[in-house]
């Protein structure tokens, strides 16, 4: 039987490569896609065949990174193509916020479902210039903070309803 040393992982040789393993029972999947991302300095694309196993090593990964890895999210839709309604704010939110770290992930994994990967998402420099950073303690300037917000979309009003 091989057995696998975790600091000589076999990975991909740069971007766009693909690297594939087998055999690997349990959380052992998951152990290893924590380690590669930590030797990866760049984004670690993970695709599942579908959305449970994508939860479940989502899970199990977030047990094995460390805290120099990001464990990035990037939930389905939960919804049908032609559905009435709309996804759940908290999974609007959680995908806007994925793209936004994405071009400047470094040391990153992502693990995603093929399905979810198949949708058409918003050009990076549309949610680039789309996205607003706060951070606690910064000194902003309110009116071109509110030039900003208006040309996002927003409305300067006295009293807010929705």
């Amino acid at each position: 039987m091989n057995k696998i040393q975790l600091e000589s992982l076999p990975l991909a040789d740069g971007a766009g490569d693909k690297q594939r393993w087998g055999g690997i029972s349990g959380a052992g999947s998951s152990l290893l896609l924590a380690q590669a991302a930590r030797q990866n300095d760049s984004l670690t694309l993970v695709v599942t065949e579908n959305n449970q196993q994508a939860e479940r090593l989502q899970q199990e990964a977030a047990f094995f990174c460390d805290n120099n890895t990001a464990l990035l999210e990037f939930p389905d839709w939960e919804i049908l193509a032609y559905d009435n309604f709309s996804p759940h704010q908290d999974i609007i939110s959680t995908r806007l916020t994925t793209l936004a770290k994405l071009s400047d992930a470094s040391k990153a994994l992502l693990i995603i479902p093929v399905s979810t990967l198949l949708h058409r998402i918003v050009p990076a420099q549309y949610i680039k210039g789309m996205t607003l950073d706060l951070a606690t303690g910064q000194q902003l300037d309110l009116a071109s903070m509110r030039r900003e917000l208006e040309s996002a979309g927003y409305l300067c009003v006295e009293s807010v309803y929705e």
